[in-house]
């Protein structure tokens, strides 16, 4: 093989992949059949308010911005991408701390925001957790 058709070659590959990544609702399907029910998990199982309460989630590689809020006993945990990109996405698992919390009843707001200036609506996905802390 030339070197003209080696170029070429890798350049229909590269084409070949970005017309088959993923679209918000293939990024939604892969959510919903692989991550069906608890998408989150928070460690420790059984959370006190002596420690380190973390959460595991499965996301997508290319996501860009990850932001924790938490206003009393609600926890608003943020991640942003942008559709138009066409990027495949790669599942990977993410651990993000919140820290100590004091006890109590807590919600957890998973949200997906896409940054794509022509999506109608940002917000690609909520989805609500609960964990008690004693």
């Amino acid at each position: 093989m030339n070197r003209k058709n080696y170029v070429i070659s890798i350049q229909v590959i590269i084409i070949a992949l970005i017309m088959i990544s993923c679209s918000k609702e293939e990024l939604n399907q892969i959510s919903d059949s692989k991550l069906k029910g608890d998408t989150v998990r928070f460690l420790p199982l059984n959370p006190s308010s002596s420690d380190e309460v973390f959460i595991i989630d499965s996301i997508c590689q290319y996501e860009l911005l990850k932001t924790i809020e938490i206003n009393g006993f609600q926890i608003n945990y943020i991640r942003t991408f942008i559709s138009g990109m066409g990027l495949a996405c790669f599942p990977e698992i993410d651990t993000v701390s919140l820290g100590k919390l004091d006890s109590g009843n807590y919600t957890l707001f998973n949200i997906l925001i896409d940054r794509n200036p022509r999506v109608q609506d940002s917000i690609a996905r909520v989805d609500t957790f609960h964990v008690i802390v004693q």
